[in-house]
């Protein structure tokens, strides 16, 4: 990995290794750093299980058994990451890797990029992330460490049904159903889903981050506790398609991304200026996320979303390059 030179980013980066050193079983490791005149580079642990959605979808069964294993091996590093008084502010799927092809290898938490310590009671303003894994109070620039259990929570969605909870062809619209806070439990599988599950998914998408689980009661929760005694029946393959073409398309916008930007475009968030209300307006959701300054991610995002969703209508899988 190559980041910039500047001293704020290493220092920043240097913080978050530091802070997370010790939590091998859990995060990728840090083995080594370089630096030249140009850049620091990172030699990061090699986790060649690949992505958790592959796996899922390479190994033909799942279950609501094999769901909640990665649900509590998520709970378990936003537990350790807010013990250590850290917020990851950037879990998502794409964000965790097996260490090794092994049936039983670790699942480790990687890219702490965007993470920043906090203090007990620190609010903070600034939009970053995913979209579709932002937490509600995100959107209204006022959040603290809950946001990680939002972001677990929709996970664990996805990890039950193939598909976000909060969908739009576009960032604006899942910024929108975001803070509208409905959620679907209707689709396919959820009435074959029980119901512990579903109520741990609603207790972790709570739009109020004070009655929201922290990641102590997402592990003490009776469907994690009972975790191999959960159903084994295959929950589908509708839902194990959905993840091959949720995977599959995340994977596309990135590589878009690169093809349009280059290798020296990163993707930033506009900061709201301090004279600003807090909360999102209609035309502030539509300049949210930036690439460089002429150009909106939103378009190239809503571009390559619509081309890989077609050619998969079609019958056709993208092909990722390398």
């Amino acid at each position: 990995m190559k980041i910039g030179r500047g001293r704020r980013v290493k220092r920043r980066l240097y913080s978050s290794f530091q802070a997370t050193w010790g939590w091998g079983e859990l995060r990728g490791t840090l083995r080594a750093t370089y630096e030249d005149n140009e850049a620091v580079h990172l030699v990061m642990e090699l986790c060649e299980g690949g992505e958790l959605f592959d796996r899922i979808v390479a190994r033909g069964h799942y279950s609501e058994r094999a769901a909640a294993a990665v649900a509590k091996t998520v709970a378990e590093v936003v537990r350790m990451c807010h013990h250590n008084g850290v917020m990851h502010r950037d879990l998502k799927p794409e964000n965790f890797l097996f260490a090794n092809k092994k049936e039983n290898s670790a699942l480790k938490a990687i890219d702490f990029g965007l993470s920043v310590f906090f203090k007990p009671g620190e609010r903070f303003s600034e939009i970053v992330g995913s979209p579709y894994y932002m937490a509600p109070e995100v959107l209204k620039r006022n959040y603290g460490p809950e946001v990680d259990i939002w972001s677990a929570g929709v996970i664990l969605y996805i990890l039950l049904c193939g598909v976000p909870p909060f969908w739009a062809e576009t960032e604006q619209g899942v910024a929108l159903a975001i803070l509208r806070g409905a959620i679907d439990f209707k689709r396919e599988p959820w009435p074959q889903v029980s119901d512990s599950a579903k109520s741990l998914v609603r207790q972790m998408l709570e739009p109020d981050p004070k009655r929201r689980l922290t990641a102590q009661q997402v592990l003490d929760h009776p469907w994690i506790q009972n975790a191999k005694k959960a159903s084994n029946v295959p929950l589908g393959d509708i839902v194990r398609a959905r993840l091959k073409q949720f995977s599959v398309m995340n994977r596309f916008k990135k590589k878009a991304l690169r093809l349009c930007f280059g290798r020296h475009h990163h993707l930033q968030f506009v900061k709201p200026e301090a004279t600003q209300p807090k909360g999102l307006m209609q035309d502030e959701l539509l300049a949210l996320p930036t690439i460089g300054r002429p150009i909106r991610a939103f378009y190239i995002g809503k571009l390559s979303q619509k081309i890989a969703i077609r050619t998969m209508e079609m019958g056709f899988i993208p092909h990722i390059l390398a």
